[in-house]
């Protein structure tokens, strides 16, 4: 199984790839699994309204708008008589614009869940039938204490999935006292996978095969973005 961590920065969002050319990279790449984090979608777009069996999180502010790029990457798989399903969780809310989580994998069976950790910090969950990803989204950076960390790992321990938490390497200390891996140490990767500060951690048993950047070791034609590929068993 392949997960693929995408990166979608807000000030690039107007130059961003459209889904047919995303989606036609992670063809060729045998993706399975897709996380694309601060997806920004806008007001001025509208709603979106024919956007498919999406899973939202019960949060009261989540919704699709039309030019959200995880809609416009399941659009663009649909077309290709692909079995994916797809769903999306607002992180942080402006008069303007929303940042988000998307999400999309290669099953019909999958829900999307949100906790609200600290009065900024959230907690991601996507729960498919074979793992569970996990992302902490921290907008407006608040310091992630022991505490939040803590209050991270009660959530997600009662799960017998493997799972594979999207956070800041920075809290590669904390964490590891709560018995979770970092991926790159699992991979014993020596190199800077990532330009960007967010990691993959590992529950005790989740499998982790190869991590790879998208701009450095793969011919991946998207290079707006940055991202993050990994191979688990």
């Amino acid at each position: 199984m392949r997960l693929l961590v995408l990166d979608c920065p807000r000030e690039q969002s107007q130059r961003l790839p459209n889904g047919n050319k995303l989606a036609q990279a992670c063809q060729k790449l045998q993706v399975d699994v897709i996380v694309a984090l601060n997806v920004c979608q806008h007001v001025q777009a509208g709603r979106a309204h024919d956007f498919g069996p999406v899973a939202l999180p019960n949060d009261g502010i989540s919704c699709v708008y039309q030019d959200n790029l995880a809609f416009h990457l399941y659009q663009a798989l649909f077309q290709q008589k692909n079995e994916w399903s797809w769903g999306y969780g607002a992180s942080y809310l402006h008069v303007d614009y929303q940042l988000g989580v998307g999400f999309l994998q290669r099953t019909s069976n999958c829900r999307m869940w949100t906790r609200k950790i600290s009065t900024t910090v959230k907690l991601h969950v996507i729960d498919s039938p074979a793992m569970i990803c996990a992302v902490v989204v921290n907008p407006i950076q608040e310091p992630l204490t022991q505490a939040i960390v803590d209050r991270v790992h009660d959530l997600l321990r009662a799960q017998i999935k493997p799972i594979y938490l999207i956070t800041s390497r920075h809290l590669e200390s904390k964490l590891v006292k709560l018995g979770w891996q970092s991926g790159l140490k699992l991979v014993q990767q020596t190199t800077d996978l990532w330009s960007l500060e967010q990691t993959v951690f590992v529950d005790f048993g989740a499998p982790v095969a190869s991590m790879q950047p998208l701009t450095k070791s793969l011919s991946f034609p998207v290079t707006e973005m940055n991202g993050l590929l990994m191979e688990v068993h």
